[in-house]
């Protein structure tokens, strides 16, 4: 039986690398967070009191008491949300091993390799597109990640010199995606959606702080004559768009047409 102590950091771990090497069962750490939340009355107002910081386990402890519950999202819906390799991830990234992985110009890392960010990391996009981890064969992990404690996978990344979190959500809303970033360059988040695979009519809502630059996208023919496609209320959408027509291999040209030089 797993002793009732007040949790730390090297305990959390220890218990992520128990699991992982399948010393202790899933029943087994459910019934321990259980008993920990109880004898210390680690229950406040909204949100669970353990003496822990995000850098010394915290959220990592939260997700040991959701070990047995199911995703919402259909594809993963036959097994264990948190994952084996998730153990080991956060065992990994409690210990603050270095994650460099590279693939289809997406350089993972971990949390404690982020760049100390010049302004707030906020949600800047939401789409609904609940395949594009696996789509794009991105690094991720699965947890509880936010104080709604609900089941969440997210990757993070640097693109173009940019540093990018992607959550998506498995229970809120499941199949929504969130990318959080500083990055306040609409033709980087625009290139990232294409990389991404992601259709611009699943595109929920973008942040007015990040685009909100109404653009038209037109067509150039083999004859020169120029026809307006469509008109839409940011550059992101009407770029991301261009560029799945272009991609597609038309002799068309296709161009976007600010309609506003504000902030571009």
């Amino acid at each position: 039986m797993l002793e009732i102590i007040e949790p730390t950091k090297s305990k959390v771990i220890e218990i992520l690398e128990s699991l992982a090497s399948g010393s202790i069962s899933r029943n087994e750490v459910i019934a321990w967070q259980n008993r920990i939340l109880k004898e210390f009355d680690y229950y406040g107002p909204g949100t669970y009191t353990v003496p822990l910081t995000a850098n010394d386990g915290y959220w990592e402890f939260v997700t040991l008491g959701r070990l047995l519950d199911s995703s919402e999202i259909q594809s993963v819906s036959s097994e264990p949300f948190v994952r084996h390799e998730d153990f080991v991830e956060f065992s990994k990234s409690l210990k603050k091993e270095d994650l460099n992985r590279v693939e289809n110009q997406l350089s993972f890392f971990r949390f404690h390799q982020a760049k100390r960010p010049d302004s707030p990391v906020v949600p800047v996009i939401e789409f609904n597109d609940e395949n594009v981890f696996v789509r794009n064969s991105m690094h991720t992990t699965r947890g509880v990640m936010d104080n709604l404690y609900h089941l969440q996978e997210c990757s993070q990344f640097n693109f173009l010199g940019k540093d990018f979190l992607v959550f998506l959500e498995h229970e809120n809303q499941p199949g929504a995606v969130t990318i959080h970033c500083e990055c306040s360059d609409k033709e980087i988040v625009a290139s990232l959606l294409f990389l991404l695979g992601v259709d611009p009519e699943s595109i929920n809502w973008i942040s007015e702080s990040l685009d909100s630059e109404p653009c038209s996208l037109s067509r150039l023919d083999d004859n020169g004559n120029t026809f307006t496609m469509g008109q839409f209320n940011t550059y992101i959408e009407t770029e991301l768009l261009r560029q799945l027509y272009q991609s597609k291999g038309h002799k068309q040209t296709y161009a976007v047409v600010r309609t506003t030089q504000s902030d571009s």
